[in-house]
């Protein structure tokens, strides 16, 4: 069982690591391509930087704390000196008990490492740290759950203590970062003008490539979301619009196939479940994955339009869910969903609800009518039994793919 005694607070100066933040965003910078950083508009940028670098100081998640670990182990009883005649010198362990408690949290993990500016005399708190939580040990001669309770409560209240002071120290960083990595990239972006100046007074022609991303992906995580890199926008007054990458997308979907597999199980529960009922099921178990995105916002709920992630009020991937109603209704829901769609979104789903029995005859129907639809351009070579994957275009862009997943699910009928 494990003795958790490192101590936190205690490896990184949190002035030095400012100035190395910092350093790190210069060289970011000056990694940029020329061509990105003549056509790229300076907020992208320093909205990405600051996404990248800026530390989000933990928050406690009290409600979380639990034990994960609980039994006998040795207790240096040199504490208890007032019961045992024992050498302050040398240890002598008695047969006591340990608890290990989970104290989970949000944030960045580095912030637990920062050795902040204000300190106290009774030292810093000691504990394992890992990805999502701190673990402590506690041991004691005899069991008493008051004792255990009151030194758990001690430790966190001495690591909430610890966090604000290296917020503290962080106060105004932002701003201070946001104000180099501006001065960085201006200077940059004049020195590559000038520079683009001469070559152009040489008269000579210059060959180009055409090969910047149209799009930036944002990939969904819990706590706190990182942005990728955002491209040089089509046109220089069109604001970025985010897109959601790949990995996620198919994650997004695996964690819904994954909650059907319970309606499979569980068939009584859901029989009498309509369509705001069915997609309310699967809402609840996607918050519990996904904390949101930039812009705090998580998976909303509203009204009709089912599923979605919002990022800057924007969608970035959206789902139907139907119960199915034959092709045209299919078809609906396909100009349906379209008709969501921005230019740079992408990646959308339709969940379809089969309560009619023959399934298979559905599964004909979705692969006979899709194609139907004006804007389908193809079938994707990685259909499942129940699922299809199609590129359409966009209504206003047929030259603009976008991904559709078609899941189809069978589902109890209601009793009714």
């Amino acid at each position: 069982m494990g003795d958790y005694s490192e101590r936190l607070f205690d490896e990184l100066d949190v002035r030095g690591l400012r100035e190395s933040i910092k350093t790190e965003a210069t060289k970011k910078i000056q990694e940029l391509s020329p061509d990105y950083v003549l056509s790229v508009t300076e907020d992208e940028v320093i909205e990405w930087l600051l996404d990248r670098f800026l530390i989000e100081v933990p928050v406690i998640l009290e409600d979380e704390i639990c034990i994960v670990e609980h039994g006998e182990a040795q207790v240096d009883a040199r504490t208890e000196a007032f019961r045992y005649a024992v050498d302050s010198n040398t240890p002598f362990y008695v047969t006591g008990s340990i608890t290990v408690v989970a104290i989970p949290f949000s944030g960045d993990q580095v912030a637990f490492k920062m050795s902040p500016s204000t300190w106290s005399s009774g030292g810093k708190p000691h504990g394992e740290l890992l990805e999502n939580e701190i673990r402590i040990s506690l041991k004691q001669i005899e069991a008493n759950a008051e004792a255990v309770k009151a030194r758990y409560k001690s430790v966190v209240d001495d690591i909430k203590k610890h966090l604000e002071w290296v917020r503290n120290d962080l106060t105004g960083f932002k701003e201070d970062l946001r104000n180099h990595a501006k001065s960085v990239f201006n200077q940059r972006k004049q020195r590559l003008i000038a520079n683009a100046d001469m070559v152009s007074a040489l008269g000579l022609p210059l060959r180009r490539r055409e090969d910047a991303p149209k799009t930036y992906t944002t990939p969904v995580k819990r706590k706190k979301p990182r942005i990728s890199q955002p491209p040089a926008p089509g046109k220089a007054a069109d604001p970025p619009e985010p897109s959601l990458d790949t990995k996620e997308y198919d994650t997004i979907l695996e964690i819904i196939e994954q909650m059907v597999l319970v309606m499979e199980k569980s068939p009584r529960s859901f029989e009498s479940m309509d369509e705001e009922a069915l997609r309310t099921h699967f809402l609840v178990q996607l918050n519990g994955q996904y904390e949101g995105q930039a812009t705090g916002e998580t998976f909303n709920y509203q009204g009709k339009t089912d599923i979605l992630i919002s990022i800057n009020g924007r969608n970035i991937f959206i789902a139907e869910c139907k119960i199915w109603k034959g092709g045209k209704a299919y078809l609906d829901t396909i100009d349906q969903i379209l008709g969501y769609l921005t230019w740079r979104d992408t990646k959308t789903a339709i969940l379809i609800f089969n309560r009619n029995k023959n399934f298979t005859r559905v599964l004909h129907s979705i692969s006979e009518t899709t194609p139907e639809h004006p804007n389908f351009i193809r079938e994707l070579d990685e259909k499942e039994e129940s699922s299809f994957r199609y590129i359409f275009h966009n209504n206003d862009d047929e030259a603009r793919e976008i991904y559709l997943t078609v899941k189809a699910f069978d589902i109890p009928a209601s009793i009714s």
